[in-house]
C-alpha cells in the first residue's frame, strides 16, 4: 500500500471572466495532514473560535484568528502552490466558450506541476461547490493525472478525489486563506485585508508560490 499525499483545492473568481481567475492547492503528507490539522485545533480551542475561516469574512477577531492559525500551519512543512490567470489571457473558444472547462483544464495544470515528481497514492479534496449538471470535475482529474503519470512514467498514482465541505476541514480552511492571500496581491481590498496580505507574502515568500500564467506565444 503506498503513502498518502492530500492537496487540498480552493479558487477565487471565474477563468474569463474576473480580473483574475485564481486556483490554490495545499499538498502535504499524511503525517503532515495530522500535525497541521491538530495545530489549528489548537488555536481553535485557545482563541475559542470556531467558526469557518473565510477570507472573504474579515473582521479585527478575526484578523488575529487567522494569523494565529496560519503562523502554526507554516510550522508545517506543507506546499502552497496557486495559478493566476488573467482574463485577457483566457481564450474561451478554446474550451468550447464553457467557463467549467477551463477551470478544469487549469486546474489540472496546477496539480499536475506539483505532483509529477512524487510518488504517492495522491488524494485530492477540491472545495465543494455547485457544479454544473455535465461538468465531471472529478473524474476529470482521476483520468487525465493518470494518463500523464503513465504516459511520462512518473511514480503517482491519484486514488481519490471527491469534494471537501470547507466548514467540516480546517486543511481547506487554510488553503482559502493562502488564495485569498493571493488574490489581495492581484486585487486589494482594504486596509485589514491589505496588511494581513502583505505580511504573509513577505515573510513566507519561499512557502507561498506563484505562477502568473500566460499563454505560450
Amino acid at each position: 500500500m503506498g503513502s498518502k499525499y492530500w492537496i487540498f483545492q480552493d479558487e477565487s473568481g471565474e477563468p474569463g471572466k474576473d480580473p483574475y481567475f485564481i486556483v490554490g492547492i495545499l499538498g502535504m503528507t499524511q503525517n503532515v495532514k495530522k500535525r497541521l490539522l491538530d495545530s489549528i485545533a489548537s488555536v481553535r480551542a485557545q482563541r475559542g473560535f470556531f467558526n469557518e475561516f473565510h477570507f472573504q469574512k474579515f473582521s479585527e477577531l478575526r484578523s488575529q484568528v487567522y494569523k494565529d492559525a496560519l503562523e502554526e500551519a507554516f510550522k508545517c512543512y506543507f506546499s502552497y502552490r496557486a495559478i493566476v490567470v488573467s482574463r485577457e489571457d483566457v481564450d474561451l473558444s478554446l474550451f468550447d466558450y464553457k467557463r467549467h472547462l477551463a477551470y478544469n483544464k487549469f486546474s489540472e495544470l496546477l496539480i499536475y506541476n506539483h505532483i509529477k515528481n512524487r510518488s504517492e497514492h495522491i488524494h485530492i479534496r477540491p472545495d465543494n461547490k455547485n457544479r454544473m449538471k455535465e461538468d465531471n470535475f472529478y473524474d476529470y482529474l482521476v483520468r487525465n493525472l493518470n494518463y500523464k503519470s503513465f504516459y511520462e512514467r512518473h511514480g503517482y498514482v491519484v486514488k481519490s478525489c471527491k469534494s471537501s465541505d470547507s466548514k467540516k476541514c480546517d486543511a481547506t480552511q487554510i488553503c482559502d486563506l493562502l488564495t485569498g492571500v493571493v488574490k489581495n496581491k492581484y486585487s486589494p481590498a482594504g486596509e485589514r485585508k491589505n496588511k494581513f496580505s502583505n505580511y504573509f507574502l513577505n515573510k513566507y515568500d519561499s512557502r507561498i508560490n506563484i505562477w502568473h500564467w500566460k499563454p505560450r506565444k
